[in-house]
């Protein structure tokens, strides 16, 4: 039978020490027996917690994570109902709180409520690292989520956690409830979105370097935002294969001269301006010729993509927008024109003949809808072809998966 010692944690470490050294000079470590009265079996379980410390405190990087995720879930009611600060920042969470119950449109303040949630992060160095991975900030985020869901939400993750409800305050959640139109999931959306805003947040002020906020501005927090388009109640979907920058660039290419082509034919809108600089900023991420590439060069593959997408996608709003516009600006129907001037249109074959305002602009009208209705299937012929390649590549879009053609009521 074992004896029991009066002996400290590293006196035993001493003697732990010297039996392994002994054992690594024998050259026989698994049948070394350490001469004591306490086994070197029952030594360990004494001194694994003091390793494990020491293990903990050699892994900054696991720390930062694990300490991210408990310090949010153990302050996480402490933050939701901290008292109103009259000199604190605008996202506090009482601001936010008060919003988003008072005023019907401001449902999507909620994912700013832990903007000020003073959570410790990674410095930039270390969350630049995990950027410049493929795929890593994506894995970063969702272990974040995998450990704060489970408190934030309920357990089928239908609706926020009840001692989140009780925390920001039963009638302030029914005020809230009942502004988003009784819709639990659209509220909870918001909180899950502010998990990522939060974090983001909390990098960029914890930064004290100004060129290094820059970079993050460049850099991380773009990322962080597209990750915010895509989090759902379940946390973030995998990672599908992007576009090929050089098909976004040439169809982006593609579209910019579709439309100037059109602008020449006498077709002209502002918002077909609009769109072509929002093309021309697809084009400036991928090719390093553009003048404005430098720009977007801190930019990772995988938000160039998802920005170049994003900012085609507005393209189309764009003219769709302005070939509506313009068709709906339709003048009235002329009046109908005397019997002599009808005749004198007969005998000359010329329906143009002595025409008032009122036909020439509508004449005018007439010319520029069938410029727009050509227009219009060879817009179509460029989406299809992205959308071909979006299948290939398992890509989801916004805009993208959507198969039906554009279409106009004037059509």
């Amino acid at each position: 039978m074992a004896k029991n010692f009066d002996i400290s944690k590293t006196q035993l470490r001493t003697i732990l020490n010297d039996q392994r050294n002994k054992r690594q000079q024998t050259n026989s470590p698994s049948k070394e027996v350490i001469k004591s009265d306490a086994s070197y079996a029952q030594l360990l379980p004494i001194l694994n917690p003091q390793q494990n410390k020491k293990e903990q405190a050699n892994s900054p990087s696991d720390e930062k994570r694990d300490s991210y995720i408990e310090f949010f879930n153990t302050h996480l009611f402490e933050h939701l109902k901290k008292e109103h600060d009259p000199n604190g920042n605008k996202n506090q969470p009482s601001t936010i709180i008060d919003k988003a119950r008072n005023s019907p449109s401001s449902i999507g303040a909620l994912s700013r409520i832990f903007d000020e949630y003073d959570c410790p992060t990674p410095n930039y160095e270390e969350i630049n690292t995990i950027y410049q991975k493929p795929n890593g900030l994506r894995e970063h985020i969702q272990e974040k989520l995998n450990g704060i869901i489970p408190v934030l939400l309920n357990e089928d993750r239908t609706a926020l956690h009840p001692d989140v409800i009780e925390a920001i305050g039963q009638e302030n959640y029914n005020a809230i409830l009942n502004n988003a139109q009784d819709d639990k999931r659209a509220i909870t959306e918001q909180f899950v979105k502010a998990v990522i805003s939060g974090y983001g947040q909390r990098i960029l002020q914890n930064t004290d370097d100004n060129d290094l906020k820059l970079k993050l501005y460049t850099s991380v927090l773009p990322a962080l935002e597209m990750l915010n388009k895509e989090v759902t109640l379940q946390g973030l979907p995998e990672q599908s294969k992007p576009i090929p920058a050089v098909i976004l660039t040439n169809i982006s290419s593609d579209f910019i001269n579709l439309l100037e082509a059109a602008e020449k034919d006498g077709i002209k809108s502002k918002l077909f301006g609009d769109a072509k600089s929002e093309l021309d900023s697809v084009v400036a991420r991928f090719n390093d010729k553009h003048e404005d590439h430098t720009g977007y060069m801190h930019e990772s593959e995988e938000v160039k993509n998802a920005k170049g997408l994003e900012s085609y996608n507005k393209a189309v709003d764009f003219v769709i927008r302005g070939i509506t516009d313009s068709l709906a600006d339709e003048p009235p129907k002329p009046k109908e024109v005397s019997w002599f001037k009808k005749f004198l249109r007969f005998i000359t074959c010329n329906e143009k003949l002595l025409q008032n305002a009122d036909e020439k602009a509508h004449d005018r009208y007439e010319k520029q809808r069938d410029r727009l209705l050509t227009l219009i299937p060879k817009i179509n012929k460029l989406n299809s072809q992205l959308m071909s390649y979006a299948k290939d590549e398992h890509q989801v879009t916004q805009d993208c998966r959507n198969e039906t053609p554009i279409t106009f009521r004037h059509q």
